[in-house]
């Protein structure tokens, strides 16, 4: 039995490009929709209802392709008007303007700017949290003398192997691992060369760890105190999930959430610096969900990597595995001050795994493509449902007839993980490659 008490009857509204980005709400609230630019294949009876920009107009794009560019359309405006969801509380990934009250997560705004900041998180904690050893130029002073800058830093940081980041940029399109000075030089281009970085951005320069593995938590900052989630591993630039040489190009490619994948000392390490940053949060006023980075070396010393202060790309997954405490029931209720309450009850030893698969090039949906719903362990279509259950359960982001780019997101897949084989969770590729066949997009 679920341990929050609350109204049901709350009307809740989510915004996202493809409606599978929102599912999850409709399990709490009576009175739960999804607006996104894509209508889905879905026929789960136990799917939410979705309005859809393109039923509208057909083919309409969005430039940039975001819930910002989404909200400023007339098409917009209509769905909102014509189903009266002006007085809805609206869900967004990232706070947008809705041009009429606020979306969720409005008030946590300055957070993107002061702890998703690298430079900031660092100055802020360096003295109280372990980072890799750094050091911060701007990108102006490093691409004046490339080669100089990676000789001077790598005698500085005492490695010729050098993990660059950007400030500011998130999704691991500002992340490099520069293996020696020309590595180094072209990490530096890349930077120059995205629209969103200017001269003067801050560029933080660290000693790689020792044969790093990465994992993160999610935590949840709410009125009742801070909850901690368990452990996670990302899977980022999968060459059979993303094309890892295009350079804009999604790079984050789903993950497993495993408390077992790290020693109880490194977790209960883990969930200290994450407490630490949601009680600071907390006093300053953050409400809902957020995630840590971590890295672990080869003598497993924990590192701080990144706080992302909004909801994360693992929180699909995670949102599949809360019954007892949600922290994404809990996210909606604490951003829009509604009433509830908690009772005891943990969400414990939770595990399972996803995988996003991307476009490898441009090209246009085929009729064949796989449809969501669930699969048995040889691909073959069980049931329609797109919620928790056995098997693999595939959400196809696309339609026939679709035009895609490469690097666009073409779907997920949930299923259990096997602990007896560490790629990819243990998920039998050959599904991947079946679903990546019938879209035309097998690399």
């Amino acid at each position: 039995m679920r341990s929050v008490s609350y109204s049901k009857e709350l009307a809740i509204v989510s915004l996202g490009m493809t409606p599978f980005y929102r599912v999850g709400p409709e399990q709490w609230f009576d009175n739960f929709s999804i607006v996104s630019l894509y209508n889905w294949d879905v026929t789960d009876q136990g799917a939410p209802q979705v309005f859809a920009l393109r039923d509208i107009t057909p083919g309409l794009e969005l430039k940039p392709l975001n819930t910002q560019s989404m909200v400023r359309t007339d098409e917009f405006s209509r769905i909102v008007t014509e189903n009266n969801l002006q007085d809805h509380n609206f869900i967004t990934y990232r706070p947008v303007d809705l041009g009429f009250g606020s979306s969720i997560g409005d008030d946590n705004k300055v957070y993107t700017r002061t702890y998703e900041n690298k430079q900031w998180l660092r100055e802020r904690y360096g003295e109280e949290l372990p980072f890799p050893v750094y050091r911060e130029e701007t990108l102006e002073d490093l691409m004046a003398d490339p080669d100089g800058a990676h000789a001077r830093l790598s005698s500085e940081l005492e490695s010729h192997k050098l993990v660059v980041q950007h400030e500011k940029l998130t999704g691991g399109r500002g992340t490099f691992l520069a293996a020696d000075s020309a590595g180094f030089a072209q990490a530096l281009q890349t930077l120059a060369a995205n629209k969103k970085v200017k001269p003067e951005h801050r560029i933080i320069v660290s000693r790689e760890v020792s044969n790093p593995r990465e994992v993160s938590m999610q935590a949840c900052v709410t009125q009742h105190g801070v909850f901690v989630g368990p452990v996670q591993s990302q899977f980022v630039r999968h060459p059979l999930l993303v094309d890892i040489a295009n350079p804009d190009a999604d790079k984050f490619c789903g993950g497993l959430i495993d408390n077992s994948m790290i020693s109880e000392e490194n977790r209960s390490r883990a969930a200290q610096v994450v407490e630490k940053l949601a009680n600071d949060m907390k006093n300053e006023g953050y409400k809902g969900i957020f995630g840590v980075d971590f890295l672990l070396d080869a003598f497993n010393e924990l590192y701080i990597l990144e706080v992302n202060a909004r909801m994360t790309g693992m929180l699909p997954l995670l949102t599949r595995l809360q019954s007892e405490k949600p922290f994404l029931l809990m996210h909606i209720l604490e951003s829009i001050g509604a009433e509830y309450s908690l009772q005891d009850g943990e969400d414990e030893g939770v595990s399972g795994a996803y995988v996003l698969m991307h476009a490898a090039k441009d090209g246009v949906v085929p009729d064949g493509v796989m449809k969501s719903g669930t699969y048995s362990s040889e691909g073959e279509f069980t049931s329609e449902k797109i919620g928790p259950g056995d098997g693999f359960v595939l959400h196809n982001y696309t339609l026939p007839g679709q035009k895609i780019a490469a690097g666009t997101r073409l779907g997920a897949v949930f299923f259990a993980p096997d602990s007896e084989n560490e790629e990819l969770a243990g998920l039998d590729v050959t599904f991947v490659e079946k679903f990546l066949e019938s879209s035309d997009q097998l690399p």
